[in-house]
């Protein structure tokens, strides 16, 4: 045993008391006392749970260095409770081939914070090499429409990449946004003329086609940043192998909202009516989802501040999320657990990965926080590159200490990572 963290841990869906022993970045045992390491112990004020995964992000590297990179990314998912990331493949060049992903892999490689996992990303023409893309990339990434730095894929190869995905042991993410239904050429001046240019049909009638499929060649699916109370209703009945993901800018905002600065709100899919938020937020506590995911897009300053017709699609989130949701912990919206599991347990069990519970056996990935520390979220303070936020003005609870494997990375609020010391989790799947 290399070392032991005492405190107020969250065990076994339950805040405890306890020493938690580590040994070689895993924890190996949790009991009332322990002895014989060194020994950090935290006061009564805090508590100790399981860093969060953040499933999906993109952290524009390579192709994209003044929107974000693998260093700023992380460390700012750091100081804000993640301790795992998996990047989504939309960088340049694209994330479909072998060679691409390998040579993210060395850029990820050198210099991640935290552990990391890659998104290989689904072509009209790559489906023949998804075995060879497996060994490097923790699932796939299918874009039914065009996005950053993907131009989407010939709906007419969808069923031979289900087809495909089937004979590996892999995910399939899905953005489900059915491009024959957006608005030809349309005049985008607020945040209702692109809401319309993206109606819900095209979310409800992806998710119709794929679970369709799915139920065919039985895959694990996974539906990203669900927006609609239509499409979240329609996969109330879905397979144990279908999850669905949302967004804290889709449950904790609407379009009417951000009617100041537009363009810095504008995101694929839309943000919906206050009804469609209001529906999501109480769908979290019903167990109606599986995971949060931040979709963390960082696009820059001047990049948002154009016109809303140009202006790209996306906001930052990576280092908000948890604070977030920690808020609304403390205002009663959601039951810690719950949190708990869609952040930290569920992403997991996705990635089959030995994280997001303290349990024996499972890393030390532990994130110290004050649960009355509740603080204003602002750009100035948050670490992306962007230097932006769509929470300015918002609540959060920020870890003071966090510790990725068995290695502080944030102590006392201050930054002790190293460049480089994160993984690929491809190589800690079960």
């Amino acid at each position: 045993m290399d070392q032991i963290i005492e405190g107020t841990a969250f065990i076994n869906n339950r805040l405890a008391k306890c020493c938690i022993g580590i040994t070689d970045g895993i924890i190996t045992q949790i009991k009332n006392n322990l002895d014989g390491a060194p020994k950090k112990t935290f006061s009564d004020k805090n508590i100790i749970l399981p860093s969060g995964i953040d499933i999906h992000v993109h952290f524009r590297d390579p192709g994209f260095p003044d929107k974000e990179d693998f260093y700023f990314g992380t460390r700012a998912a750091a100081y804000g409770g993640i301790t795992c990331i998996c990047d989504m493949p939309n960088s340049k060049p694209f994330t479909g081939t072998v060679a691409h992903i390998k040579e993210k892999n060395q850029i990820a490689q050198a210099k991640s914070i935290i552990d990391y996992g890659l998104f290989a990303g689904i072509t009209t023409n790559n489906s023949q090499v998804f075995h060879r893309l497996n060994r490097y990339a923790c699932g796939f990434k299918l874009y039914l429409s065009e996005t950053t730095g993907s131009e989407g894929c010939d709906p007419a190869i969808i069923p031979e990449v289900f087809h495909s995905m089937a004979n590996i042991s892999s995910v399939l993410l899905v953005h489900a946004e059915d491009p024959r239904y957006f608005k030809k050429d349309p005049c985008v001046n607020n945040l209702d003329d692109h809401f319309n240019a993206r109606p819900i049909i095209c979310e409800t009638q992806a998710v119709k086609d794929l679970l369709k499929l799915q139920q065919m060649q039985d895959i694990a699916l996974h539906f990203c940043h669900i927006s609609s109370k239509e499409a979240l209703t329609l996969l109330q009945k879905r397979s144990k192998k279908v999850t669905v993901g949302v967004t804290p800018h889709h449950v904790f905002l609407h379009k009417n909202l951000c009617i100041r600065q537009p363009t810095f709100f504008k995101v694929n899919p839309p943000l919906r009516a206050a009804e469609a938020q209001s529906f999501l937020l109480n769908a979290v506590n019903d167990k109606m989802i599986d995971i949060f995911e931040s979709d963390h897009a960082p696009h820059t300053f001047s990049e948002k501040s154009q016109s809303l017709s140009v202006a790209p699609s996306g906001v930052p989130g990576v280092e908000t999320m948890y604070p977030l949701l920690l808020a609304a912990v403390k205002r009663g919206q959601f039951a810690l657990s719950r949190v708990i599991d869609l952040i930290c347990r569920n992403p997991a069990k996705l990635l089959r990965i030995p994280k997001g519970v303290i349990a024996i056996g499972y890393h030390a990935d532990l994130c110290i926080f004050d649960l009355n520390n509740i603080v204003e979220i602002s750009a100035k303070a948050l670490h992306t590159k962007c230097g932006w936020s769509p929470f300015e003005g918002w609540h959060g609870i920020f870890p003071s200490d966090v510790m990725s494997r068995g290695t502080m990375i944030i102590s006392d609020n201050e930054f002790i990572g190293n460049k480089g010391f994160g993984k690929n989790i491809t190589t800690f799947c079960k």
